[in-house]
């Protein structure tokens, strides 16, 4: 109160604006109401305007699903804008003010009181006039005014900002709220789209491919695991197949396990021993980590055995592969099926909202975890290629050309939740870790897909963050490889350090495309994780082995409260 007279009748402001939210707008409507009786001037020279309105503000919620992250929902917050004026409301100063301020504030330090911290810009010779910004925050969070002949307030405690502007020049800070909308991109990448914005910013700001790069993040980076798909002539470079006596140890470590008639969850190196394979596994795992990134086993006579068989033996080999098995949803499941489920799981809440359940393309993504799994119980009558890339590669791509979008990626982004929590996620897609690349994401959590549209009630991604998207994609499909997936094989591939993809297929009776995934992580071996990632790689490989689900018919994940996703 004290301070708000001083700035009126001291320092020569005539006009002050104020604003509240939420329960600080008690604390305002005293402030208002207390201040002109003080003053030396007449009701007929104060003048007061008063705006209500209404803003949105976000909480964040701690998910019931531990596989979640913490979502924030959005709900309206009541504000309050008050506008008082003295006269005319034009400001008046006085030649010495700024000399006896500074005295001032000097004298009041050393008599041993907490003055307001000072901020000062321009040199004082170029002092003009004194601004002055009541700021409250805490319960606050409002846009600021100010210019040389007014002040604008917010509200909750009061901290005193002092600027000191240079001459002539006047110093408007103001806050636009204008609609913002999710830009034209859909999950499928549209080319003609994608260079139509790309071209529309470049023209807009010619100086984006000149940007620094972020902090941390090198121009290039190398290592095997940096290629293109042109630098592989043959699939006998990354095909291991397996002979008759691998085979055969396969058959006895089967045997093996279900004598000793345990949970599915306690399968492992140690109860699936493969004496000689087990040493091959482990130095193809090796190449997962510190070397190009994939290899495929060949061939598994999926035939032979029956479904729950076949998990056993999936699971056995995948454990000298990685150590720790994921969880696919929030049901415990650790497998999951991949095939077309659009009509035998037409009826499910939600709809299928995730390409790997239909016969559609799915564009280049990664998934969590650090290991992806994939057997092929059956391949499609035509298309259906498996295909995977370098993040390496892209990443130097856009470091060299256009690094502004590196930031963009840097940056934490807004992914939905799809109804898993009210809300939405905040994370970066791209992280340089320990020399590693490493881009984590899945377009549809920014697009949506299917009857799962990005929600409305979350903010939009940007034009920026939409070419990003795009950029990525196409650059991954410029520098893919295609894999040859037979029925029977078992491919693995690094998910931190590559991006996949799969074409569009089509199925008939007799040629029905099926694979079974697993999530891997090899702890002597693996990367390290990114900070933000780590919380969700914890939950990932925590279920307890009798808390493992394997699946052995299709169906479609789900969060822990029941729904798609």
């Amino acid at each position: 109160m004290r301070r708000c007279k001083n700035i009126i009748i001291k320092d020569g402001y005539k006009t002050l604006h104020f604003s509240a939210m939420g329960a600080a707008i008690p604390l305002l409507l005293q402030l208002s109401l207390a201040l002109p009786p003080i003053l030396p001037f007449s009701s007929d020279e104060i003048h007061t305007e008063i705006l209500t309105g209404t803003v949105e503000v976000q909480d964040e919620i701690l998910p019931e699903d531990e596989e979640e992250d913490i979502t924030y929902q959005t709900r309206g917050k009541s504000t309050l804008k008050v506008t008082l004026k003295i006269g005319d409301g034009e400001f008046s100063a006085g030649p010495t003010r700024n000399s006896k301020r500074r005295r001032q504030g000097k004298a009041r330090e050393g008599a041993g009181e907490k003055g307001p911290e000072l901020i000062v810009y321009g040199e004082p010779e170029q002092v003009d006039a004194e601004m002055f910004a009541l700021i409250f925050g805490g319960l606050c969070g409002t846009g600021v005014s100010v210019s040389p002949s007014s002040v604008s307030i917010g509200c909750s405690y009061i901290n005193i900002v002092h600027i000191t502007p240079p001459s002539a020049m006047t110093y408007t800070l103001t806050e636009s709220i204008t609609p913002v909308v999710q830009p034209d991109i859909s999950y499928h990448p549209d080319e003609v789209k994608y260079k139509q914005r790309t071209a529309r910013r470049l023209s807009e700001n010619p100086n984006l491919p000149k940007s620094q790069l972020p902090s941390g993040f090198p121009s290039r980076v190398e290592g095997p695991i940096v290629w293109e798909g042109k630098d592989w002539i043959s699939e006998d470079q990354w095909v291991f197949h397996l002979s008759p006596a691998h085979l055969q140890e396969i058959d006895d470590a089967l045997a093996h396990f279900k004598a000793l008639n345990r949970a599915m969850g306690y399968i492992s190196n140690d109860t699936f021993p493969l004496p000689t394979l087990s040493k091959i596994l482990v130095s193809l795992a090796n190449e997962l980590y510190s070397g190009r990134g994939f290899f495929v086993l060949r061939t598994i006579p999926v035939d032979k055995y029956t479904r729950s068989d076949l998990a056993i033996i999936y699971a056995g080999i995948s454990s000298h592969v990685g150590s720790a098995r994921g969880k696919q949803d929030g049901t415990g499941a650790v497998l999951a099926h991949i095939k077309d489920l659009t009509l035998s799981h037409a009826h499910e809440k939600g709809g299928i909202g995730n390409a790997a359940y239909t016969t559609d393309k799915q564009v280049f993504h990664t998934d969590v975890g650090d290991l992806i799994a994939l057997i092929a119980l059956a391949t499609a009558a035509e298309g259906g290629v498996s295909r995977i890339s370098s993040s390496g590669r892209v990443y130097n791509e856009l470091a060299a050309t256009r690094p502004d979008l590196i930031k963009i990626l840097s940056e934490p982004w807004i992914l939905d939740t799809f109804g898993g929590q009210t809300g939405y996620t905040t994370r970066p897609l791209l992280y340089h870790e320990d020399g590693h690349i490493i881009i984590q994401y899945s377009r549809r959590h920014f697009t949506g897909y299917g009857n799962q549209h990005r929600s409305s009630d979350i903010p939009p991604i940007t034009e920026a963050q939409a070419e990003a998207l795009d950029a990525v994609h196409f650059l991954a499909e410029k520098y893919s490889l295609g894999l040859n997936f037979q029925k029977g094989d078992i491919q693995y591939i690094n998910s931190l350090g590559l991006l996949h993809a799969r074409d569009a297929f089509r199925d008939d009776p007799e040629n029905v495309r099926h694979l079974i995934r697993l999530w891997l992580r090899n702890d002597k071996l693996a990367w390290p994780t990114p900070k933000p990632l780590q919380p969700i790689w914890q939950r990932l490989y925590s279920v307890p082995p009798d808390e493992q689900r394997f699946p052995i018919e299709p169906e479609i994940r789900r969060k822990a409260n029941g729904a798609t996703k």
